[in-house]
């Protein structure tokens, strides 16, 4: 799955933010960073009573905010400043530090703290924060990180990978195979990503990928579409060969499956790209023998666009207790299948007890946030929800893409 449509800059090559031990002056405000710290680079990552807070600088001022992402916990401190808003690193999600509000996506917020800066201590307030036009002090929430049990993840590796083949499976889509026999980059749990880098006009870019294959496999499969417009995924699909290596990174994300502490019966929601991470997390049950039922709905434009056709349809045989529904919004005449887009209701109409299974939703964001909210709305717990977002780029990403 393509995740974002912006191509970064070496975000993958930038060093881990540091954790600073906070100090207290007793007055309501605990130092967090010294004005030194923030000289070579603008972003750093604090640990603070359990949560995670991001201190920025811009210019001669000093904000904080909330240190990871809403959408899946990215660390912020590692993205990228680019005049008052940060990018996060994993899926390029914008940020306006100074008012706390997300640009692209547009709706999710940072809370900001109050700041001051004593003696080059830059120090911040816990007793309250204040709301995105700094106007009214409200009380602080703790926020738990995204997805349970985050601390089985593995930490992301960097690596060269040969690439062994490049197969085509749909119009303007490559699945491009990598050998990761040595495991340079860790088998982890399916659903999540890896970063790929890849030279364009003399720099170092950096976009976001799926990983396909199972992590048990010994390969490791990024199926990605072509952005006819980019600038990446075109040089990839024009100049990787065979036995070319490429820069990884990764595991990355918070959208995964854990079989054990995720025992649910499984429905996978997704459309176009969105369907790597299904097909990660299948791959993954049919290589540990986990044989809970699934139920697998996918969307496609034409018949010609329906990814891993053969392979699905042979799991629906094979499977006991694996249902699969295409449904296309393009359907020719001799279709018999199901017509149209993936709604909740739709999804809630296959399924029966919704409130007893886990779902997993990838797609286009239009998609994701009226399936999600109609299986809310139906009793869903959250915790049982699991989405993974990819957008259009905003002008700030366009302009540097």
């Amino acid at each position: 799955m393509i995740k974002t449509h912006n191509e970064l800059q070496q975000p993958a090559t930038k060093p881990p933010a540091d954790t600073v031990s906070a100090t207290s002056p007793g007055d309501g405000y605990v130092t967090v960073a010294h004005q030194d710290d923030l000289q070579e680079t603008p972003l750093r990552e604090v640990e603070l009573h359990g949560q995670t807070l991001l201190v920025c600088r811009i210019g001669d001022q000093y904000y904080v905010t909330d240190g990871t992402c809403p959408h899946e916990g990215a660390p912020l401190a590692q993205g990228e400043l680019r005049g008052n808003t940060v990018i996060c690193p994993w899926h390029q999600w914008s940020f306006d530090v100074c008012q706390g509000c997300s640009i692209s996506p547009a709706g999710h917020q940072l809370r900001r703290f109050p700041v001051r800066v004593v003696d080059g201590r830059i120090q911040v307030a816990l007793a309250e924060t204040r709301d995105s036009d700094g106007g009214v002090p409200v009380e602080p929430m703790l926020r738990e990180r995204p997805g349970p049990n985050r601390t089985k993840l593995s930490s992301p590796h960097t690596a060269e990978l040969p690439l062994i083949e490049i197969i085509d499976e749909a119009p303007l889509v490559r699945t491009f195979r990598f050998d990761n026999s040595q495991r340079h980059i860790p088998a982890d749990l399916p659903g999540r990503f890896v970063q790929l880098e890849w030279p364009v006009d003399g720099k170092s870019m950096w976009r976001s990928f799926t990983i396909c294959s199972s992590p048990t496999s010994p390969t490791l499969d990024l199926t990605i579409k072509l952005n006819p417009t980019g600038q990446l995924t075109r040089r990839l699909f024009e100049e990787a060969v065979p036995g070319k290596l490429i820069r990884l990174r990764g595991p990355l994300g918070g959208f995964y499956l854990d079989p054990e502490q995720h025992r649910e019966l499984l429905v996978l929601v997704s459309a176009g790209s969105g369907i790597t991470p299904m097909m990660s997390i299948v791959r993954y049950l049919e290589a540990i023998g986990d044989t809970r039922p699934v139920w697998f709905f996918y969307g496609a434009r034409r018949e010609e666009d329906i990814l891993f056709w053969d392979e699905c349809r042979r799991w629906a045989k094979e499977r006991k207790g694996f249902r699969y529904v295409v449904s296309l919004s393009q359907p020719p005449d001799n279709w018999t299948g199901r017509a149209g887009r993936w709604s909740g209701s739709a999804v809630l109409d296959q399924v029966g007890q919704p409130e007893c299974l886990r779902f997993y939703i990838c797609g286009p964001a239009g998609m994701i946030e009226e399936v999600r909210g109609a299986l809310l709305a139906a009793g869903v717990p959250k915790s049982q929800v699991h989405y993974e977002h990819f957008h259009a780029p905003s002008p700030l990403e366009e302009a540097t893409a």
